[in-house]
């Protein structure tokens, strides 16, 4: 059974907008064009895809499983299409790679540092964003994988792999008043102002459900960010402000001036890991990068013992 990549184009987006006429607009074609195309999948396979009524056009069961397949084999078609336009432009050594701004100082940049000698003619599309859009990318085939940091929960529709542990910490600088204190509660920590990552992200979610287990107050911000990583920490070495950081940045030199608060609660574990598509292919090159990824683990279990 085989199926044109232009007909499962116009049945995906059918299946999107759940109406001709949308489709049609969002693909510049006519909306007969698509319930031609549409026709002619369900005659191939002898069975409906779509409930049709005057409201639209809903997904019957069968349907719903054939979504799911159509989208593998188009990714795989434009995976195919890309790769060739790569070889004939003499990029066959592109990869495109997506993290979030936690990860980045700490985890990306050595890793790309310590690829490129080996790989000179490797070409590296980096994108920066949210976890939520860098999902979003991977699962559209714009992104080859996706570096982020995870909890407990995972994306639906992407495959992962955990490359390194890399738990936040609490941390104040050297000479800190709350390092003089024989015996600390989360209570007493409360009480210090902080650097924060945003009320919306999910670094402060868990902080503050550390406390609140604790039965103390969630510390307050005297400086709130989307993500508190190592800018933060020339900000943490001269003040006495508190925050909360990865363990990766403590290998960077920014992290000299800063100790690790040794209260066992506020190790907060996490995960970074890389998410891909299902069933597409793994060039050499970003083996290659996986693997220089999976080298800094090491480094940063021997970083986190020397700052703890």
């Amino acid at each position: 059974m085989s199926f044109s990549a232009r007909d499962l184009d116009y049945f995906l987006e059918v299946a999107r907008h759940g109406q001709l006429a949308r489709a049609a607009t969002s693909l510049t074609v006519t909306a007969a064009a698509l319930s031609k195309a549409i026709r002619r999948l369900e005659d191939e396979m002898g069975l409906g895809l779509f409930e049709r009524s005057g409201h639209g056009m809903t997904l019957t069961p069968f349907g719903v499983a054939f979504r799911e397949r159509a989208q593998r084999v188009k990714s795989e078609h434009d995976e195919a299409l890309r790769h060739a336009g790569d070889v004939r432009a003499g990029r066959a050594g592109l990869i495109r790679v997506g993290a979030t701004l936690a990860v980045l100082d700490a985890v990306l940049s050595p890793a790309l540092a310590a690829l490129q000698p080996r790989r000179p003619g490797m070409h590296v599309r980096l994108e920066v964003a949210s976890s939520d859009e860098l999902i979003d990318w991977t699962r559209q085939g714009l992104l080859d994988v996706a570096v982020i940091p995870t909890y407990e929960s995972m994306p639906h529709g992407l495959v992962h792999e955990d490359l390194l542990t890399d738990a936040l910490v609490a941390v104040a600088r050297v000479g800190h008043p709350v390092f003089a204190r024989r015996r600390l509660a989360m209570g007493d920590l409360s009480k210090f102002s902080w650097v924060l990552p945003s009320v919306h992200s999910a670094a402060r979610a868990k902080l503050d459900g550390v406390f609140r287990c604790a039965g103390a107050t969630p510390p307050q911000g005297a400086i709130e960010v989307h993500f508190n990583a190592s800018w933060s920490l020339p900000v943490l070495a001269a003040t006495d402000l508190m925050g909360i950081v990865p363990v990766s940045v403590l290998a960077l030199p920014q992290a000299r001036g800063v100790k690790v608060i040794p209260v066992e609660a506020l190790s907060i574990p996490r995960r970074i890991s890389l998410f891909s598509r299902p069933n597409t292919y793994r060039s050499p090159l970003l083996e290659e990068f996986v693997q220089a990824l999976k080298a800094l683990a090491p480094a940063q279990r021997s970083s986190a013992a020397r700052k703890g």
